[in-house]
């Protein structure tokens, strides 16, 4: 049985992988795709907002501005496009790249998608808590 399961494996996984790879190029037109729609200097805005929320918290707004200013200086949108087409690409399927730029081409998904974050926000804490709860029983009471 593992002879013939090894065979399989050799024979057509192979097969699997090439046939990803004859649509790369247009992977990566999609993955471009996604870009537009979901341009990276956003992202790296929406990363530096998010970090002066979550660790900037007391600080003055001023320091707060000048901050997210130097940031944004700093960083490269370019080369994170660079990055993430590659990353879009390489990841998902031709299939699934078009299915994204379907749904992240509506203005409600890309709503929901900015919602994201605060949905994360008001659920993470919980799941944390019912781990801790869950690692304390297991501590205790491994049964």
């Amino acid at each position: 049985m593992l002879i013939r399961l090894l065979t399989f494996l050799i024979l057509f996984l192979p097969v699997t992988v090439f046939a990803q790879d004859d649509d790369f190029a247009q992977r990566l037109v999609l993955a471009e795709r996604m870009l537009e729609i979901r341009p990276a200097e956003k992202q790296i805005d929406r990363a530096i907002d998010t970090y002066v929320k979550n660790y900037m918290f007391n600080a003055a707004e001023e320091d707060k501005e000048v901050f997210r200013t130097a940031m944004k200086r700093l960083m490269n949108p370019k080369a994170l496009e660079k990055v993430a087409v590659d990353a879009y690409a390489e990841t998902f399927t031709l299939e699934e790249l078009e299915a994204m730029v379907d749904y992240y081409s509506k203005p409600e998904a890309q709503s929901a998608s900015d919602k994201q974050r605060q949905l994360n926000s008001r659920i993470g804490p919980e799941i944390a808590n019912m781990m801790d709860r869950a690692l304390i029983r297991l501590r205790t009471d491994p049964k």
